[in-house]
């Protein structure tokens, strides 16, 4: 059960981290704003590779744990614009 907290921990960290990142590269064309999030999405997936997830052979697995991270950054990233306000004004 502790494993499963401190891998949950984990993830919600890297994806707050990604949301700081997607918060911090915003920009005022939506076409460069979809390519950051494509971005974001293919730094998740492999961030899961790297991190071992790969070794236990499950290959589809990286792919949902790096869509779930990506969203919880959407989600941050929305977050500290309501919070912050808008890093564009």
């Amino acid at each position: 059960m502790n494993e499963r907290r401190r891998m949950t921990g984990q993830a919600l960290g890297r994806g707050s981290l990604l949301g700081v990142a997607l918060y911090l590269s915003l920009n005022a064309d939506p076409y460069v704003n979809l390519q950051i999030n494509l971005l974001s999405y293919m730094v998740a997936v492999i961030w899961c590779f790297v991190d071992g997830i790969a070794d236990r052979c499950s290959w589809w697995a990286p792919f949902l744990e790096g869509f779930a991270i990506h969203v919880w950054a959407v989600v941050v990233g929305n977050f500290l614009i309501i919070i912050v306000g808008s890093p564009l004004h």
